[in-house]
Formats: C-alpha cells, structure tokens, sequence
C-alpha cells in the first residue's frame, strides 16, 4: 500500500509546532548560509535564501507526489551556485 504525505499550514504563529517548524526552517537556512559562504558565494544569504525556496518546494511537490523531481533539482542547484559564483 502506498504511503500518503500530508501536509498542513498552522495559521497560528504561536502554535507550538509552528515554532518547532520556524526554529528547523531557520537551521536549514542557517546551515545553507554557512556552506554558501564556505563556497564563496558573492552573497551567502540570498544563496541560503534561494536553496531554502528550492527545498521547500522540492519538498512540497514530492510529499504531494505532484513530480518525481528527476533530473530536475541537481541542474537547479548548479544554476544557483553558476549565478552566486561558487565553484
């Protein structure tokens, strides 16, 4: 049997789980920036931003299982680091 992803938004920003998303959301971008900035990247927090969007998004798509995501995240992310000028 297939296994369904379920994913909701909490509208209630003082909602306990809405601050345990905030608080992983911003680690991610935080890790993301860290690497970014690692890399050189010409600006790490817009980089952090950007890979952050694709993630979430990537992320939403798969759960809904709305596109296999093949072939399509790796070329996005080499898109990313050409433009912020990681080599």
């Amino acid at each position: 049997m297939p296994v369904l992803a379920v994913q909701i938004e909490l509208k209630d920003q003082s909602h306990p789980a809405s601050q345990v998303a905030h608080r992983v959301k911003g680690n991610l971008t935080a890790f993301f920036r860290a690497e970014a900035e690692q890399g050189g990247a010409g600006d790490p927090d817009l980089l952090a931003r950007q890979f952050s969007l694709v993630f979430d998004g990537a992320s939403a798509r798969a759960g809904i299982r709305a596109d296999s995501l093949t072939g399509l995240i790796a070329p996005t992310v080499a898109t990313l680091l050409d433009a912020a000028g990681v080599r």
